[in-house]
């Protein structure tokens, strides 16, 4: 499986704002919000491009997983990746799939509740894309 990328216009702040509103209905969470360009700078480094990173949790698929499969903790919290890009005046939503590391470790199981949580994003992802082709 390859990562999901959705495309639209408008700021990073309007598309991390679209998809908070929609994580409750598949009931997931944000759990934190990194933002590259603003944590490089505090060590003297200048990123140009906007990029904030989300990380995500769905918390009955998050214990089932740690439950069963306690050496999965390194592929959680999945992360979506908000980044601008000047040249083309876009932001782009990008799920970065788990699942796909979880295949190179051959954990069949793993992988398939993995798989579960990013297909809720994958829900959200798309209903942020109605909504702002809807508003648009």
């Amino acid at each position: 499986m390859e990562s999901i990328r959705l495309e639209m216009a408008g700021t990073v702040e309007q598309a991390i704002r679209l998809v908070e509103r929609h994580l409750p209905e598949e009931k997931c969470i944000l759990l934190w919000k990194y933002d590259v360009a603003t944590k490089l700078l505090e060590q003297g480094i200048h990123l140009e491009q906007e990029t904030v990173i989300l990380e995500v949790s769905q918390p009955d698929l998050t214990k089932k997983l740690l439950s069963l499969y306690p050496h999965a903790a390194y592929l959680l919290p999945l992360k979506l990746t908000v980044t601008r890009h000047p040249a083309k005046e876009l932001v782009e939503v990008k799920l970065v799939r788990a699942s796909m590391l979880a295949s190179l470790e051959g954990d069949d199981a793993a992988r398939q509740l993995v798989e579960e949580m990013e297909d809720k994003l994958v829900r959200v992802m798309k209903r942020c894309e109605e909504q702002w082709q809807a508003s648009a």
